[in-house]
């Protein structure tokens, strides 16, 4: 939640109301390192990200008010925007190292993560050796945990489906998935929609998505009720391969934030 504009006893207020939720474990600032991909973080010094990459760039609010607020610092700062999503919350941009740690630091911005073509990522096959590693830690996990999937809603992209087929190789799994083109590119309104949309005969659902809506999506739905130490594990992030295991009880159509208590959560790389 942004309270940046709002009076001070308003702030203080809402932080109040907030934590007072059930599900909320914690209220605090939102730290710059909170929004950057956890690559960005362990090579702003290095040369990887010089002297300057293109960039997704979310905001925290829906539509094009905040986009064109980030857009004009950027514009400041000397990076340049390359691309708006125009009523999503994203906006693509080329930033130096500086420039990026400047944006991390916006009130408006939510998350950053690196860019790749649609084109290439939509199709893009996994290296081996991460397949590998998923069918080996990742299936089997999610098997020892006792999940046993009814359906599985899974984004059309080549690595996405690869990796439901690895998983489900590993927990012996034989359910065929639902490809979804819309979760490709979903935010995390979209990817509940999504879910909202599964039928009520299915008792175990299992999405594979990218991030960072997978990872906004699971903070989002966790009411607070779940495992500790799962709970401990999600806090540190939600980088690639991460799971979560959610217990939910309602009809898919009333799926809502802080509905649902995690159950267990693991990283399988990372």
């Amino acid at each position: 939640t942004s309270a940046r504009n709002a009076p001070r006893p308003a702030v203080a207020e809402l932080v109040a109301s907030v934590a007072a939720l059930p599900y909320v474990r914690w209220v605090g600032p939102y730290h710059p390192e909170y929004r950057l991909e956890p690559y960005l973080l362990e090579h702003l010094d290095g040369a990887e990200l010089r002297p300057a990459l293109r960039y997704y760039v979310q905001v925290l609010e829906k539509g094009p008010r905040q986009k064109a607020i980030v857009a004009e610092r950027i514009a400041a700062l000397g990076g340049t925007v390359v691309a708006r999503i125009p009523d999503g919350y994203r906006l693509e941009a080329v930033l130096t190292p500086a420039q990026l740690v400047a944006v991390a630091r916006m009130d408006e911005v939510l998350y950053v993560d690196r860019w790749s073509p649609d084109e290439y990522d939509l199709n893009n096959v996994r290296q081996v050796g991460g397949a590998n590693y998923l069918e080996t830690v990742a299936g089997r996990w999610l098997a020892a945990q006792g999940v046993q999937p009814d359906a599985a809603l899974v984004s059309a992209a080549v690595r996405t489906r690869e990796t439901f087929e690895d998983v489900a190789a590993a927990a012996e799994w034989s359910l065929a998935p639902q490809l979804e083109q819309a979760l490709y590119a979903a935010d995390t309104d979209a990817a509940i929609d999504l879910v909202r949309l599964v039928g009520d005969d299915v008792r175990t659902l299992l999405v594979v998505g990218h991030n960072p809506t997978m990872g906004s999506l699971a903070l989002l739905l966790d009411d607070g009720t779940g495992d500790a130490d799962a709970a401990a594990v999600a806090a540190q992030g939600f980088p690639t391969s991460a799971l979560a295991v959610f217990a939910y009880d309602g009809a898919w159509a009333d799926l809502a934030p802080g509905t649902a208590a995690l159950t267990a959560s693991h990283v399988a790389r990372g």
